[in-house]
């Protein structure tokens, strides 16, 4: 933005008389009560975080701190039928996706709305906002004079439109949230806290200008650009979640490990490195090719985060291997533990004989003793039948069915576990099919190591037809194969997919077992890792899950995912205030800085659009710019995975990516919406 003409020559707040002697000082007083006062809001607001939940029970297993209830349940084995009483939480079963998408069109027409009138009367609107960025220099700088650099006489301006659009995204974010309708409007508390946020994010950012975009210099004014991304990012996100109905915050959990220091400079460290790296990467390409004024300022910050992640992968992903090495998995002969394979079922009277027979071919590539334990989540079609049916013709492995009354999937796991009798187990859902080559005996040798507590195996689609099918053959070449590793080196994994992972017995009964919630996989992974456990990928062992088919279905998954998400880091943030953030905390913020921000990004190349249209500034040519380079950071490792994985028919898709992660950002969204007030009751 253009500072106007009350910033003209060297101005200052005046000093009375008897006050005269502080000019003599040199030192901007005024900075000492404005810093005091932002640094005491902050130191609030984490007070605030951290203290938030500390009522609850914590460290305790969560069966033990929620209501139960008897229930009478059928256990079925290979020779008999009986009938036992059986412990459980007592709740509902979760929550179906709310069946519309009013949520998604509501957030578009608003932010549209709202972005339009700040760029639309941008000059009236920011020539007033630059006489509160000048009383707010003046008064930082008193008692001596605030040079303002900037002369509008002097035809020079700084472009800022970062700043108009993460405050349009935060005003649409309030205004969608309080009043669009399909679920209960925010509680007046809730909206008082997002709109108080909305107001400590515009005086940072007029704190910022007066810093930053009031003193001479490309180099000053560009990190003041930097800055206010990254400060328009966090209040965000505060906004964001705000505005979610969450469950209660888990303040503590028993670590059973020493500290991982070197996680931290992997995480961090690494981070900034990467952030370095690309910001030199960019402003070389820019300069290469002849970029002046505005494109770089702006392009720069947008394109930073996606060249940056994937650098930061690249960087991280020899700690893990490195670490890997230093620890070896055992030959199978010298390690080979009882295991049971956990299989919940609701309703899949279709898939449920194939997912018992791989699993029994399974077994036989494994030397130790093997169970299957179906939880059959009081299905209302013939999955009991054909379940006991398979289980009478198990050949390598033994097993029983477990006939609960309906209660979500977490709940026919919990079932299904009190009666499994593995040291380890295998949590691998009905529409998953273990590879009979691979089998899952690779996976169990980690766990000879104790400091590991969770191992996922490779995922892979079954079916191959249809563009569901390849977006998520891409989505496991990139996030599964190429970005988890780093983030398992970083202690920053955020889950370990529910389709086919495995655990130890005793800490999943320790830890309370899986909770009521859509996302229980995401929960139980980041409760795991507070412990303070490591968790891996097991490239070798390979499952084949079910993909949904059409886009009415993968968006009822996804919006289940993305509700899932919701829940299980926000249970989870206090882990980020911990003494050890490393365990647990990483990976939230992991998530808080790709998932939810990813979310976000459809709606830049809206405001983009409307940078073109309203002030003839090239927005779209930025949005070319910015899906050509995630194409192309994407490419490479897209391309080797997929080749890896032996999907050669995904390759002519590769291009299609970055619009395929438009497409998954209305999925985001849809799970946004479906966590406000009367969507998301399900927690207990």
């Amino acid at each position: 933005m253009t500072l106007t003409g009350v910033l003209d020559g060297t101005v200052a707040l005046p000093v009375p008389a008897p006050l005269d002697f502080l000019k003599t000082l040199g030192f901007p007083l005024g900075a000492v009560p404005i810093g005091l006062a932002l640094g005491y809001t902050l130191y609030r607001a984490i007070t605030f975080l951290r203290n938030r939940g500390r009522g609850t029970t914590a460290g305790q297993p969560l069966t033990s701190v929620q209501p139960r209830e008897e229930v009478r349940v059928e256990v079925t084995t290979g020779t008999e039928t009986r009938t036992v009483m059986l412990s459980r939480p007592a709740h509902a079963p979760s929550q179906s996706p709310p069946k519309t998408n009013r949520f998604t069109f509501s957030l578009l027409i608003v932010f549209t709305s709202v972005a339009a009138t700040l760029l639309a009367f941008y000059g009236m609107l920011f020539s007033h906002y630059n006489v509160l960025v000048a009383w707010v220099g003046k008064a930082i700088f008193w008692p001596t004079p605030w040079v303002a650099s900037h002369r509008a006489a002097g035809g020079l301006g700084v472009y800022d439109y970062i700043f108009p659009m993460y405050l349009a995204l935060i005003v649409t974010w309030i205004v969608v949230f309080s009043l669009t309708p399909g679920a209960r409007r925010l509680p007046p508390g809730r909206r008082s806290l997002a709109v108080g946020i909305l107001a400590l994010y515009l005086a940072f950012e007029l704190v910022i200008d007066s810093l930053f975009f009031t003193v001479w210099g490309d180099p000053i004014r560009n990190l003041g650009l930097i800055v206010r991304a990254l400060t328009g990012g966090v209040f965000l996100t505060l906004v964001i979640y705000t505005t979610f109905a969450v469950p209660a915050p888990l303040p503590e959990v028993r670590t059973r490990f020493v500290r991982d220091r070197q996680a931290r400079w992997v995480f961090f460290g690494l981070g900034i490195l990467a952030i370095a790296l690309g910001g030199i990467g960019l402003y070389v390409a820019g300069d290469y090719l002849g970029f002046r004024g505005l494109v770089p300022a702006f392009t720069v910050l947008l394109l930073l985060p996606s060249v940056a992640m994937p650098l930061w992968v690249v960087l991280a992903r020899p700690f893990y291997f490195r670490a890997r090495r230093g620890r070896p998995v055992p030959p199978l002969g010298d390690y080979h533990p009882s295991v049971s394979i956990l299989i919940p079922a609701f309703n899949e009277e279709e898939n449920i004989q194939e997912a018992i027979e791989a699993a029994d071919r399974a077994s036989a590539n494994y030397p130790g003793p093997v169970s299957i334990v179906i939880g059959n989540d009081g299905s209302t079609d013939r999955t009991s039948a054909v379940a006991r049916e398979a289980i009478r013709h198990l050949q390598h492995a033994s097993g029983m069915v477990i006939d609960l009354p309906h209660g979500g999937k977490s709940d026919a796991l919990n079932g299904a576990l009190q009666f499994a009798t593995g040291e380890i187990i295998v949590r691998c859902d009905a529409d998953t099919r273990i590879s009979e080559t691979t089998g899952f005996a690779p996976a169990v040798g980690y766990f000879a190591d104790p400091e590991v507590g969770g191992v996922q195996a490779q995922i892979r689609p079954r079916q191959n037809e249809g563009w569901t099918r390849k977006m998520r053959a891409m989505e496991i070449a990139w996030q599964h194969l190429f970005v988890r590793p780093a983030a398992m080196g970083a202690r920053a994994a955020e889950v370990l997919d529910g389709a086919f992972s495995l655990f130890r017995r005793k800490d999943v009964e320790e830890l309370g077992g899986w909770l009521p919630w859509n996302g229980e996989d995401t929960e139980l992974s980041i409760r795991l890792q507070r412990s303070g456990y490591r968790v891996c990928l097991a490239f070798e062992a390979i499952g084949y899950e079910d993909v949904p088919p059409n886009y009415r279905a993968i968006r009822k998954q996804r919006i289940r995912w993305t509700r899932g998400g919701i829940y299980a880091n926000a249970r989870h943030y206090p882990a980020l205030f911990s003494a050890a953030p490393e365990f647990g905390g990483f990976a939230v913020l992991f998530y808080y800085l790709l998932v939810l921000h990813a979310g976000a990004r459809s709606l830049v190349y809206v405001y983009l659009g409307l940078l073109t249209v309203i002030l003839g500034i090239p927005g779209l040519l930025h949005a070319f710019y910015l899906l050509l380079v995630l194409l192309a950071l994407r490419a490479v490792p897209l391309t080797y995975y997929l080749v890896r994985m032996r999907r050669f028919d995904v390759l002519p898709w590769v291009p299609a990516w970055p619009f395929l992660g438009i497409v998954k950002s209305v999925f985001r969204f849809e799970g946004f919406g479906s966590a406000r007030y009367g969507n998301a009751n399900e927690f207990v």
